[in-house]
């Protein structure tokens, strides 16, 4: 379920009160409160435990825009998960929500400790990653080409938990699609000649339990009712919408790309038109560089492969699609 801890802050910054806190009824295992500092407006997360919990080297934590404490009280003591960057509120809502969400889900106290540092750990990252400048123009296509493909999986008949779960591009995997056993690199080129960009030696690695394709998109950028980077999430967030856990994922795995709302303007510019999609499989002979093919103290290998001599490799959209919405 969802908490609606947004709604409460929001609710808390009507009271002119120095200190406000909404207990979260829903959850039993523990008692969760939303909290509002009426004097600084720093919002928080609060989290009580008995004094007899068995937990040894708690220290207080701190982490971009965001703020841990153990606050010992006589009877208790409470970890407050406290926001200190009022800019960082957007992703802190869906930290909240998720940590709310998997405390839920144990049977004791000591789970519900650790299920909440290990989730606050999750989020560490995303809040590390978070940036005040938005994405650049290449970043732009490179995540407008991975949700172009989730698009276009979810309309050839791949269910949308399975394909919103297989997305591993924004934990910076080397594939950016992992669906059971099969794994799918998205690329985007918007040049006359377009070329496909190969990041690493381990990119292109493939494995004798999966299959490795290539879904290589090549983009027209353009003024006039073309796509535009927010007009492929909102599509995205309105196909997830009538599911609020996978909103929650979506939304945090954009900001692990680096999407953040507030700059959604600066992305309204940018339009596409797609003028091809054309799906490789990688197997054996197919021209690439591999781990293996590297001498020892060679690592982070860049290149770029001809779409020509990858003609032999290609396989229909109708074919890829069939074989990825039933792998």
């Amino acid at each position: 379920m969802r908490y609606e801890v947004a709604l409460i802050w929001e609710d808390q910054s009507k009271v002119h009160e120095s200190y406000t806190r909404t207990k979260i009824d829903e959850i039993d295992v523990i008692e969760c409160y939303v909290s509002t500092n009426g004097i600084t407006g720093n919002k928080s997360i609060l989290l009580d435990f008995r004094n007899s919990l068995r937990i040894t080297d708690i220290r207080p934590q701190r982490f971009r825009g965001v703020e841990i404490q153990i606050l010992p009280f006589s009877d208790k003591f409470e970890l407050a998960i406290i926001l200190m960057d009022s800019s960082l509120e957007s992703i802190f809502v869906l930290l909240a929500e998720d940590l709310l969400k998997e405390v839920a889900k144990v049977s004791n106290q000591e789970e519900a400790f650790v299920s909440a540092f290990h989730t606050i750990g999750l989020w560490k990252k995303m809040f590390e990653n978070f940036t005040h400048r938005g994405l650049t123009s290449e970043q732009q296509r490179g995540l407008f080409g991975e949700l172009f493909f989730m698009k276009k999986s979810i309309l050839n008949g791949v269910g949308k938990n399975d394909i919103l779960l297989s997305w591993t591009g924004p934990d910076a995997a080397n594939q950016d699609y992992f669906l059971r056993k099969i794994k799918v690199e998205v690329k985007t080129s918007i040049a006359n000649h377009p070329l496909l960009q190969i990041s690493n030696e381990m990119q292109l690695t493939s494995d004798s339990l999966s299959k490795l394709f290539i879904y290589f998109i090549t983009l027209t950028e353009q003024r006039g009712e073309a796509l535009t980077l927010n007009s492929l999430i909102d599509d995205l967030r309105n196909s997830f919408s009538t599911d609020y856990r996978l909103t929650d994922i979506f939304n945090a795995k954009l900001i692990s790309s680096g999407f953040q709302d507030e700059y959604a303007e600066q992305y309204a510019l940018r339009e596409y038109i797609v003028r091809d999609t054309t799906v490789y499989e990688v197997t054996n002979g197919f021209p690439r560089i591999t781990s293996a093919d590297l001498l020892n103290g060679v690592h982070h290998v860049v290149y770029k492969i001809e779409p020509a001599a990858c003609t032999n490799f290609t396989v229909t959209s109708d074919i890829f699609f069939e074989e990825f919405a039933k792998s």
